[in-house]
């Protein structure tokens, strides 16, 4: 396995695996990446993929802050300090329940303590629970509710690197 950057030769499939992610959700009944919120990756700018050999399995944006973040509601983050904010997370419709999205989280976790960060935000759709309990059984704390700038709610959680 290999955690790389993202190139713009990526685009193409990191932009695939998020239509994936949308289908995925829609079919489970979750109104999280359906019609105008699917995200689209229109440059490689903060995008990091997991590679199995030559194919991109799984992607994820890494922002070192979100100004979403700044205001949680019904709790408050578990850990009050830097953070590298995790977002569109996703793993090809291929690759699912493999490990890749328990791998990729974990490179990330290396990539901030690498730039000396020990705390990890994420947040994700309530109805959403694959990635709800893959966050839980990563370790990750829910620590509230965030709103995005779209209006939408999302479950917030957050992770002390050790």
């Amino acid at each position: 396995m290999k955690f790389r950057k993202a190139i713009s030769a990526d685009l193409e499939i990191i932009n695939e695996i998020f239509k994936e992610g949308s289908r995925s959700l829609g079919a489970l009944g979750v109104d999280q990446w359906q019609g105008s919120t699917v995200p689209v990756a229109e440059d490689e700018k903060g995008f990091y993929v997991l590679e199995d050999g030559e194919e991109v399995t799984a992607v994820a944006l890494i922002m070192d802050y979100d100004p979403q973040y700044d205001m949680i509601y019904d709790g408050q983050w578990n850990y009050d300090e830097n953070y590298v904010a995790v977002h569109k997370l996703a793993t090809k419709i291929t690759s699912k329940r493999k490990g890749y999205g328990s791998t990729l989280l974990r490179e990330i976790e290396k990539l901030a303590m690498d730039k000396g960060v020990y705390v990890i935000r994420i947040d994700t759709h309530r109805d959403n629970l694959p990635m709800n309990n893959l966050l839980i059984k990563q370790g990750y704390k829910r620590a509230g509710r965030i709103e995005l700038i779209d209006g939408g709610k999302r479950v917030a959680y957050d992770k002390k690197l050790i």
